[in-house]
């Protein structure tokens, strides 16, 4: 699927993140950004941006879930 090649191109870094997580390969201007913990509670929504901060985050596990129209990605990382 589309989606499937798409998120592979999609790298964020650094992984594990104290501070700033970026997104690079997701060229999306009218995207959304949504943060999970592996409790499935939403803990960031925000329009996207290629800089995430994430600094006042909790340590632990966490799911990225970037929409743009049709295509819905999501990416683990890791917050120190």
């Amino acid at each position: 699927a589309v989606s499937e090649v798409i998120g592979q191109e999609i790298v964020l870094y650094p992984n594990p993140v104290v501070s700033e997580l970026h997104i690079n390969g997701f060229e999306g201007s009218n995207g959304s950004i949504s943060v999970f913990n592996m409790s499935g509670l939403e803990v960031v929504s925000m329009p996207f941006v290629p800089v995430v901060n994430v600094r006042n985050l909790a340590a632990g596990n966490y799911i990225l879930k970037i929409v743009n129209q049709n295509v819905t990605l999501n990416k683990t990382f890791v917050k120190r």
